[in-house]
């Protein structure tokens, strides 16, 4: 039986060149559904097998917050990504479990080359629109599950405002969480990390 393998969205249709945009197709439904498959494909069975990405969590922003939130999504399997021009901040010494990545760039000069699909999670920390802004003009081009920003409802307000006047479009803008963060009456930096990872698991299970 041949064997279809989609690695994330990376597909081995070897064997089946004369039916590959057929076999495509159906593999492509299977790995939109998360699932294996035997599915008939000119007049044989074959199997496909899914092998999804790992989650990532992109983190913007390397500040007091990022350090447990770094640590509460590896335990949770993320692949974590922190992007912090600040070279303060962006030093592996601070972390006591390190990012997987840990770019000391503006996040413009990294994200516009970034795989960014649906199986990307995104939290803005900064607090610091030349940071924040840039960063959320290209996550919010791409159909993430979840975008997150830090702030109170009046900094949230005002980052809306900003980016509609930037000509972000209104529908895109509402797909912010902001502030992010379940409510859990966090206070401390644990806290609110805790609560962001939070929302992020519940975006993931479709719970948001």
């Amino acid at each position: 039986m041949p064997l279809l393998v989609l690695p994330g969205k990376a597909e081995n249709l070897g064997g089946f060149q004369n039916n590959r945009d057929e076999a495509l197709e159906i593999a492509m439904t299977a790995y939109s559904a998360r699932e294996n498959r035997i599915v008939e494909i000119d007049g044989r069975n074959s199997f496909i097998q899914v092998f999804p990405r790992q989650d990532q969590l992109l983190i913007i922003g390397a500040g007091h917050i990022t350090i447990p939130l770094v640590r509460f999504a590896k335990e949770l399997d993320f692949m974590t990504v922190v992007i912090d021009p600040r070279g303060v901040f962006s030093t592996p010494e601070r972390f006591d479990v390190p990012p997987d990545q840990l770019i000391s760039k503006w996040p413009d000069q990294v994200l516009n080359d970034w795989p960014l699909n649906e199986d990307t999670y995104a939290i803005l920390l900064t607090h610091d629109p030349k940071i924040d802004d840039p960063a959320l003009h290209i996550l919010l081009k791409h159909d993430l599950p979840y975008i997150g920003a830090l702030g109170s409802s009046r900094t949230h307000a005002k980052r809306c405002t900003r980016l509609e006047e930037a000509g972000i479009d209104k529908d895109a803008i509402k797909r912010i969480k902001g502030p992010a963060g379940a409510d859990i009456g966090a206070q401390t930096a644990a806290e609110i990390a805790l609560s962001m990872i939070t929302e992020v698991i519940a975006a993931k299970r479709g719970k948001l």
